[in-house]
């Protein structure tokens, strides 16, 4: 079946911990992969094959959260789509800090 892997894999690992005072930190790696299938009902060309982790580092403090991450950490690049004229990249690494406040 087109646009359909053969495999698909993921794997998300969470952690978090009290801190200091009433404060946690929590950290978070997703991976996911895939193998195999094809772009096409004819059968060519074939998917890429790619594995990727995410990664994420937050500090939860007083209604505040503060969090580093890191999208495709690995900054792994593969083809999304491909034909005869054209080819669609990944998104490459990405990476920032996100703060947030709830009340």
């Amino acid at each position: 079946m087109p646009q359909v892997p053969e495999w698909v894999t993921s794997a998300p690992v969470n952690f978090r911990h009290p801190f200091v005072g009433d404060s946690t930190v929590a950290f978070n790696l997703a991976y996911r992969g895939q193998r195999g299938g094809v772009q096409e009902i004819a059968g060519t060309p074939l998917l890429s094959a790619y594995d990727v982790i995410d990664a994420r580092v937050m500090f939860d403090f007083g209604g505040w959260q503060v969090a580093a991450f890191a999208d495709n950490a690995t900054n792994e690049m593969y083809v999304n789509f491909a034909s005869a004229t054209n080819k669609r990249w990944s998104q490459p690494r990405h990476y920032g800090l996100q703060v947030r406040k709830a009340w």
